[in-house]
C-alpha cells in the first residue's frame, strides 16, 4: 500500500501496480490518476508504481550502457582487423537456418537484405503484424535458396531488429 496514511472516510481511489501488486492512491501519483481516469472510460491501461518505474528506468539505463559498450567494442575490433589485414571490413548477417541474408555496402548505411536468398519480415512481438520501417520488431524469415533439409516457413528467430 501507499506510504501515505488516509482516514477511511476521505480515502481516495487506488490503483494496483501491474508489476508488483503495490497499491497507490491516485492522489499520491499523477500517473495513477491518469490510469484511473482511463479505466473509468473503459480503456485498458498498464500502471507501474513509482518504485517499479525507477527499477525499469535503471534496467533501461543498463541495457543502453551495454549497447554502447558493445558498439564501441565492435568498432575497435573492426579497426584492428582493417589495420592488421590492410583491407576494409564489412558486417554481414546470416544464421544456420537460412545461410547469409545480407551485408552492408561500401556506403555503410545499414544491412542490405538479399531478397533472392530469404524472405525477411520484421513483426511486432505480440501481434505478429508488420511494424513500420525503422521500428524494432522480431525477425521472421523464410529461406528461399538454402536449407533444403527442413522447411522453415515464417520462422521466428527471436532476434529483435529494425
Amino acid at each position: 500500500m501507499c506510504d501515505r496514511v488516509w482516514q477511511w472516510a476521505n480515502c481516495p481511489a487506488m490503483v494496483g501496480c501491474d508489476s508488483c501488486d503495490f497499491w497507490v492512491h491516485c492522489a499520491c501519483d499523477e500517473p495513477a490518476r491518469t490510469v484511473m481516469e482511463a479505466q473509468e472510460r473503459g480503456d485498458e491501461v498498464d500502471y507501474h508504481c513509482p518504485r517499479c518505474r525507477v527499477k525499469a528506468d535503471e534496467e533501461e539505463d543498463k541495457r543502453r550502457e551495454k549497447e554502447v559498450k558493445s558498439a564501441e567494442k565492435a568498432a575497435a575490433k573492426r579497426a584492428k582487423l582493417e589495420r592488421d589485414w590492410g583491407a576494409e571490413v564489412y558486417d554481414c548477417f546470416g544464421m544456420t537456418e537460412c545461410s547469409m541474408m545480407g551485408a552492408e555496402s561500401e556506403m555503410r548505411d545499414g544491412f542490405h537484405i538479399w531478397t533472392d536468398l530469404a524472405y525477411i519480415e520484421v513483426l511486432d512481438e505480440e501481434t505478429f503484424k508488420p511494424v513500420d520501417e525503422g521500428e524494432p520488431g522480431v525477425l521472421v524469415m523464410t529461406p528461399l535458396f538454402s536449407n533444403n533439409g527442413a522447411a522453415f516457413l515464417r520462422w521466428n528467430s527471436g532476434d529483435i531488429v529494425t
